[in-house]
């Protein structure tokens, strides 16, 4: 199954994830995963987590999260860079974050929600992951607080970089429109329309709040 976006600009078509990946014939050692979230984790709740790991390749906007929909599967990214976007009025896509071997899909779940309005996509060249069903992340994460709170702790890091890109985008946009005169300046309550002002891989950035 496809996920599918309309945008202004055409429809956004991903690529299905694998359904399956290979289950390893032993667990996979922790020492050979170059993702960064798995090789810090303390050996003792790594060993909870190494029997559920399959390795799998990803091609190019393979959608590994998508809105709406339960996610059903977790990624630990060894390498290629993931979007993660969300769907504005219209049909444009946003991206206001991404992760590479540092980092994860599927970030609601540790929170403890099932689903989230964004999308996750593979958004440049073939990445490679580790991955395991939800509910061996979620049973792994009731199993060991340890676990649970390091990744709380990725949480809690992606919303810091999802904020400073929307900072980054804001000062752009600011640096790119011509200050008016004093005499054209408008009141506070003045509701000018807002418009798209940078781009990161072909997906429209916008300041938090923004409008078209």
């Amino acid at each position: 199954m496809l996920a599918v976006l309309s945008g202004a600009s055409g429809r956004e078509t991903f690529r299905a994830p694998p359904s399956n990946g290979r289950t390893a014939r032993f667990p996979i050692a922790q020492e050979t995963t170059a993702n960064l979230l798995l090789r810090g984790l303390p050996s003792e709740d790594y060993a909870l987590l190494a029997p559920h790991l399959q390795r799998a390749e990803l091609p190019l906007r393979t959608a590994l999260v998508e809105a709406g929909t339960p996610i059903d599967r977790v990624h630990f990214i060894e390498s290629g860079v993931v979007s993660v976007l969300t769907d504005q009025e219209g049909g444009d896509l946003v991206e206001f974050g991404l992760f590479g071997y540092e980092g994860m899909s599927g970030m609601p779940l540790v929170l403890g929600v099932d689903e989230t309005p964004h999308v996750s996509f593979v958004q440049v060249g073939t990445a490679y992951s580790l991955h395991l069903a939800s509910d061996a992340l979620k049973d792994t994460c009731r199993q060991s607080q340890t676990l649970h709170d390091l990744l709380l702790r990725y949480v809690h890091t992606l919303i810091v970089q999802s904020a400073a890109t929307a900072s980054a985008n804001a000062h752009l946009r600011a640096a790119r429109t011509p200050r008016p005169l004093a005499a054209d300046v408008s009141p506070p309550s003045g509701r000018g329309p807002a418009r798209a002002h940078a781009s990161i891989h072909g997906a429209k950035c916008w300041p938090s709040g923004a409008r078209e």
